[in-house]
Parts: structure tokens; C-alpha cells; sequence
């Protein structure tokens, strides 16, 4: 079945499921903070099969267990998450595509999962996904079937390397691409409500400053912005990080260069971006440290595996490991591998900003 076949009218959902009309429009009124909650649309003439399966719960519960509203309202809303077992969130991002986001937030949660950590990374491109390309993973499920109601989220979690948990984009799927403000919300809470089966979740968001990305980023404790020396990507770090203040985005803000040629490079190019940050935003993003061009990275990609698996002892490993520290909370790893990794490479485990205490 297409996905087009999936949505259907008023007509179609009374007949398939004994529910007249007036009683489908009843409950969406009364029950239309339940349906938001949900993700669903109630303005929308079409349904597709979890607006259908709601309908089905309430109808069971009002007319056949003789629940009131209340009760039934309750039965269906989500449970509020145990704050005590909040995971943290760390939202990659960058200002321009192209700068290797996606290489360093599969490479992170790997990272994070080499450490201990139970990861999830849920890739928050609707456009364009490609972490499941780079983390060499061919997905049964996923957000697509999400948000037509045929999976729920723990159920398109794949196994990833090392162990990590992926949520993976569906590419080329204009419906994806184009979600509504109300979707977008839905997703976020579902990765949310399975989040505390994790230690911590990555979300890798889409590149630039559109809502879909503002909406990932306002879930983040951390927030890793990706850049390169060029000339285009600072400019767009900038403006990213200038949307991230004027929209009060909570997450501690931290910048990661990509592509560089020598660690001092990183670090002018970061004092360029903070500098703006400082005297106009009045913000100091931290740095997070840097990427060197690595061949050894490139030719991961192209066999679909993350390059801290592939090249283990590597600088870039290192680099990364010590990004990860500044990013991570005291949790239950052992600090053995990084710091091993910090004995073979001395030079290249520089010290880096942590981005505070655990949420």
C-alpha cells in the first residue's frame, strides 16, 4: 500500500469502523488536546491509521467500558517522563550543509556507546536523512512509518555499531520533508517518552535555521554547532547561533570545526565565531575541540562505518573521544579508553569546554 493509499475520509473510517460521524466529530472535539498530544491533525479531512486507532481507543472506552471523558482522556494521554531518569540530549547541527554534521554525530554517539553510555541517535533530517547511510545500517522501520502511525518509535529503533540505538529518516519522502509545526512536536515527544531507556540521545538535525531544526534544538541540553574555516560556514555558525539566542533556545551551545588543517586554524576560526557571539549576542559558545581532513575519515563514509571503528587509535578517535567528554555527564563509563587514547596521542587530545553539569 502507498503511503497516499494510507490516508483516507470521514466516509471510509465510519463505514471500516462502526463509528457514525457524529460521533467521530464528537470525539475529536472533545478529545482534541488528546489528538494534539498525539500529533494529529484534527483540521485535516484525511486520516491515516493512528488517527483511526485513537478513534477506535476512545470509542472502546467511552461507549463499551462506560469511562467518562476524564478517565478516558487519562487513559489515553501520554504518562509524564520520570525527570530523574532523563537522559541527556545533545543536538548536532550546523548553519550550512556540507560540513560533515552528520560524520560527527554518528561518530559521537559511537563514541558515547564505546564509553558506556546506552546511545540513541535519532536522525532529525527530514529532508535528506543519511545517518543510517554512515552508520551502515539498512532500517525495517522508520520515522516514516512513525508519523503514519504504523510503528511506534521504539519499534523503528534499529541496532546500530557498537551497540547504539538509531532511529533512521526515510529519504526523498516529500510528506517527511514538509511536516507540520504539530508532527514535528509529535516526534520530538515520542523520542522523548523512550528516552530514558538511554543515557543519552543524539539528534542529528537538518542543516540551517528552519523551525524543524529550532524544534530539535530546543529539546537539547547540549547543542554541538559544526562548522569549517570557510568563509560560508562561519558565517552561517553565526547565524545559527544568533536564532538559537533570539528564540531562547535552552541547550548550552558549543562549536565543533570540521576540515581544518592545524589545530590553531580551529581555534582562530572558533575566536572569530565566539568573538561575534560575545560582543553582539551576548553569548560564549564553548569549544568543543576539532576535525583535522582525514582521508581515513572520507573512506569510512564510503564504506558505510564510522571511523572511530575503523581507525580506533587514529587522532581524529581522539579528538573525538575528547569532544565527547566535554559533552557527556559523569555516568557509567570508565575513563580508561579515553584516557588510553590521550597516552598514544598526546598532541592531539587538546582540552575543550565542557558544556556543564548533567541536565
Amino acid at each position: 500500500m502507498s503511503r497516499k493509499q494510507a490516508f483516507h475520509n470521514i466516509r471510509y473510517v465510519a463505514d471500516t469502523t462502526g463509528i457514525e460521524e457524529s460521533r467521530i466529530r464528537f470525539f475529536e472535539s472533545e478529545f482534541a488536546d488528546v489528538f494534539s498530544a498525539s500529533g494529529l491533525n484534527t483540521a485535516s479531512r484525511y486520516y491515516n491509521k493512528r488517527r483511526i486507532e485513537l478513534l477506535r481507543t476512545l470509542h472502546r472506552l467511552v461507549f463499551e467500558e462506560g469511562r467518562n471523558t476524564e478517565e478516558a482522556r487519562a487513559a489515553v494521554l501520554p504518562a509524564p517522563l520520570d525527570s530523574q531518569r532523563t537522559p541527556t540530549v545533545i543536538a548536532v547541527t550546523s548553519g550550512k550543509g556540507g560540513v560533515g554534521k552528520t560524520t560527527v554525530a554518528v561518530n559521537l554517539a559511537v563514541t558515547a556507546a564505546q564509553l558506556g553510555y546506552r546511545t540513541l541517535l535519532v536522525d532529525a533530517d527530514f529532508g535528506l536523512p543519511n545517518a543510517h547511510v554512515l552508520a551502515g545500517v539498512t532500517p525495517a522501520r522508520t520515522l516514516m512509518d512513525v508519523v503514519c502511525g504504523d510503528a511506534a518509535v521504539e519499534d523503528a529503533i534499529s541496532e546500530g555499531p557498537a551497540g547504539i540505538g538509531i532511529v533512521c529518516g526515510c529519504s526523498g519522502i516529500a510528506e517527511l520533508a514538509n511536516l507540520d509545526r504539530r508532527l514535528t512536536a509529535y516526534v520530538g515527544r515520542e523520542v522523548l517518552r523512550v528516552a530514558p531507556s538511554f543515557d543519552c540521545v543524539f539528534f542529528d538535525t537538518a542543516a540551517g535555521i528552519s523551525e524543524h531544526v529550532i524544534r530539535f534544538l530546543e529539546l537539547a541540553h547540549r547543542i554541538v554547532v559544526v562548522a569549517t574555516p570557510s568563509i560560508a560556514s562561519t558565517l552561517d555558525a553565526y547565524s545559527l547561533l544568533k536564532v538559537a539566542c533570539r528564540t531562547h533556545v535552552p541547550g548550552q551551545l558549543g562549536i565543533l570545526l570540521n576540515l581544518v588543517t592545524t589545530a590553531e586554524e580551529a581555534r582562530s576560526v572558533f575566536d572569530r565565531i565566539s568573538g561575534c557571539a560575545r560582543r553582539f549576542l551576548g553569548t560564549a559558545p564553548a569549544y568543543l575541540g576539532c576535525l583535522m581532513k582525514d582521508p581515513a575519515i572520507e573512506n569510512a563514509n564510503q564504506r558505510r562505518y564510522p571511523f572511530v571503528l575503523a581507525e580506533p587509535g587514529s587522532p581524529g578517535a581522539a579528538r573525538l573521544a575528547a569532544a565527547a567528554a566535554g559533552l557527556l555527564p559523569p555516568g557509567p563509563a570508565s575513563a580508561a579508553p579515553q584516557e588510553a587514547r590521550r597516552r598514544d596521542h598526546p598532541a592531539e587530545a587538546e582540552t575543550v569546554q565542557p558544556l556543564g553539569a548533567t541536565p
